[in-house]
C-alpha cells in the first residue's frame, strides 16, 4: 500500500495575512481564497494519551493531519472543508476550522509524508 493511497480526504488550506489597521495597529485575517484547494490529506483525532503527552510539553492539539511529502504547510495556516472519501465516493464533509499549531514534520525523513498537529477552533 502506498502512502498516497492512505490519504483518504481532501482539505483547503488558508494563509494568515497581516496588515495595518487605520489606527496604526496590526490586523490578522485569513486569505479569502484557499492557498491549497482540495489538497489530499488524512486527518484523525488525537487519543487522550497523546493529548496528555503533548499537554505536558505545553502543546494544545486536538487532531493530527497528514499530507503527501513536499506539501508546504505553515504553522499559522487554517485548515477547513475536509472531505472524506471511501472508494472515491464522498462519505462526509467537515466544515469546522482547525488552526495549525506545530511545524510540519517529515515523518519518515524521506519526503513521503508530512505530519502537522491541529487544534479545533472555537
Amino acid at each position: 500500500m502506498s502512502v498516497r493511497s492512505m490519504l483518504n480526504s481532501t482539505c483547503d488550506v488558508f494563509t494568515l495575512t497581516t496588515g495595518q489597521s487605520g489606527m496604526g495597529g496590526v490586523t490578522e485575517t485569513y486569505s479569502a481564497t484557499a492557498r491549497l484547494k482540495d489538497e489530499p490529506c488524512r486527518i484523525r483525532e488525537l487519543s487522550s494519551d497523546e493529548r496528555v503527552m503533548l499537554g505536558r510539553e505545553g502543546v494544545n492539539s486536538t487532531h493530527r493531519i497528514y499530507f503527501r511529502g513536499g506539501t508546504t504547510i505553515n504553522d499559522t495556516d487554517k485548515i477547513t472543508n475536509i472531505k472524506t472519501y471511501k472508494r472515491r465516493f464522498l462519505t462526509s464533509t467537515d466544515t469546522k476550522a482547525y488552526d495549525v499549531n506545530s511545524k510540519p514534520n517529515d515523518v519518515d525523513r524521506m519526503q513521503r509524508l508530512v505530519q502537522v498537529d491541529l487544534v479545533l477552533r472555537d
